[in-house]
């Protein structure tokens, strides 16, 4: 017997391995780790609760950081035939700050 079930994912910062910094950029992944099949037919981000148009792909790239607008917590799901699974647990984007010396 084989059984269907709906992709499990998780959020996970790529790149910099450190909190970002206000105008650099960051790249977070959606990683799908179960569901039978695992034949991926749409990915779905979020950003703090709201669905990010547009964005389908495994890696999410936010250039040019904004702390109000980009910060939060982002989470992804995938769909596969049985269908969409449930959103990650949320990964909290923390930016800091730019600080300048004069």
């Amino acid at each position: 017997m084989f059984v269907l079930d709906r992709p499990t994912t998780t959020v996970q910062n790529v790149t910099p391995s450190h909190p970002p910094i206000e105008g650099t950029s960051v790249t977070l992944r959606c990683n799908v780790e179960d569901g039978k099949p695992l034949d991926i037919t749409k990915l779905e981000w979020k950003h703090n609760d709201r669905i990010m148009q547009g964005q389908k792909w495994e890696f999410l790239t936010i250039d040019s950081l904004n702390k109000e607008m980009d910060g939060g917590q982002y989470s992804c799901a995938a769909e596969n035939v049985p269908g969409l699974g449930t959103h990650s647990n949320p990964f909290d984007l923390q930016i800091w700050c730019k600080v300048v010396i004069f």
